[in-house]
């Protein structure tokens, strides 16, 4: 018998997102506070995936790419119990001024600064000041090409690059002519950028499908 031949997708996916998620209270408030003002944050499931992974790589330097109102910001600051520095990328005004004062409420700026501004124009400027052992990126989806090309000069070896909503609602894996048209240039760009992160012949990578989906990158710069 066969596993998935009479399990739906979507019950797998609702039985893991809903499994518990242990997180502080500080954490479960500012998960409150997006479900009230619709504000993307990770899903459970993912924030699980992250947690176990933080707790095995044990980075020192994280770069984030979409910080919104400093959730995930957090999740790895609180994973990694303060033994990191944080650097995350914000383009919204007022999701920049939110984190920030999350941030500063939770004792964190110390470990974390919050870049306001176009994440390929910070990208840019981050060249040569900094290396990373991880990053994840959140942000723009029909631009997580261009990401991968400035972020890999800012990562150590060895390094760990996550990046989240990689199937885009599954629309990646559709025939193209069913995608909607106004989310067709997202779905393209995001193909593109799988098709790069696959065959890339510095990275290890892997698609899994938790959340909206994750892929999960191995650098190698030898």
């Amino acid at each position: 018998m066969r596993r998935a031949e009479f399990v739906e997708q979507e019950s797998i996916d609702s039985y893991i997102e809903n499994l518990n998620f242990q997180c502080s209270d500080f954490l479960k408030k500012l998960s409150e506070f997006a479900n009230i003002n619709n504000v993307p944050i990770i899903k459970n499931d993912v924030a699980n995936y992250l947690k176990t992974h933080l707790m095995i790589q044990k980075p020192n330097s994280i770069l984030e790419l979409g910080t919104a109102i400093g959730y995930s910001s957090l999740l790895f600051y609180e994973t990694l119990n303060e033994n990191c520095n944080i650097t995350t990328l914000e383009i919204n005004d007022d999701m920049f001024n939110i984190a920030y004062e999350n941030f500063k409420k939770r004792n964190a700026l110390n470990n974390i600064s919050i870049i306001k501004g176009n994440a390929i124009d910070s990208l840019k400027e981050l060249q040569g000041k900094e290396l990373f052992d991880f990053a994840f990126i959140d942000a723009a989806k029909g631009q997580y090409k261009e990401f991968l090309t400035l972020i890999l000069p800012l990562m150590k070896e060895n390094g760990v690059i996550i990046c989240d909503n990689i199937l885009y609602q599954g629309m990646v894996a559709m025939d193209f002519d069913k995608v909607p048209r106004r989310k067709r240039t997202i779905v393209r760009n995001m193909k593109g950028f799988i098709e790069e992160l696959m065959s890339h012949k510095k990275l290890t990578s892997t698609i899994i499908p938790v959340g909206d989906g994750l892929s999960i990158s191995y650098l190698n710069n030898k």
